[in-house]
């Protein structure tokens, strides 16, 4: 599958760090390197979904949100207006633990949907998901609905859910986001 791009969700302001956790040093780069570097395996086709001009210094293209403070509802919304490709994976900064494989596993099962994420224990799990390019009009009108909570705007297309057990066993860390100082303090241990 070639027709995919890797879309990395940047734009939060890390109210809960205090501090942008992209530059988090991490691994001997920062976390968002990491998740650069990880999607690199799957595909050259690389973009930040970012505001942030700091940013800009990662040398990847960068997406902005075209209805500002809307959340992860209106960050995909803008990779949905912008891509030029069939399958978009969409991955946050703060998950150091996601790796190719477990994202592959998404592109397999999204063929025939049009969106694709896990899921533990049959409850959804957002991020990372795929998205089908076929989307962007419903998503958009959803947005423009005040639509905000992702759980409703997923139920309204044909979603399917990826069991993540297995996934788990392998990488029990893979869905862990990093939030606070604290859950920074974890993964420097």
């Amino acid at each position: 599958m070639k027709d995919i791009a890797i879309y990395i969700l940047a734009g939060g302001n890390s109210s809960r760090m205090g501090e942008d956790k992209c530059l988090l040093p991490y691994r001997g780069h920062t976390l968002l390197e990491e998740i650069i570097d990880m999607a690199k395996v799957l595909s050259p086709n690389i973009y930040l979904v970012s505001q942030n001009p700091a940013h800009e210094h990662f040398g990847i293209p960068m997406i902005h949100d075209l209805i500002p403070k809307q959340g992860p509802v209106g960050g995909i919304d803008a990779i949905l207006q912008q891509s030029k490709f069939t399958y978009n994976v969409i991955v946050s900064c703060d998950m150091p633990f996601v790796n190719s494989s477990g994202l592959q596993l998404l592109l397999d099962a999204v063929v025939s949907h049009q969106i694709a994420l896990f899921e533990n224990t049959e409850a959804p799990i957002i991020f990372p998901m795929v998205v089908h390019k076929n989307c962007c009009d419903t998503w958009r009108a959803l947005l423009l609905s005040q639509v905000r909570k992702m759980r409703e705007v997923i139920s309204t297309f044909d979603s399917t859910f990826v069991n993540a057990s297995s996934l788990l066993e392998k990488n029990v860390r893979f869905f862990e986001n990093i939030n606070t100082p604290d859950d920074y303090q974890s993964i420097k241990s």
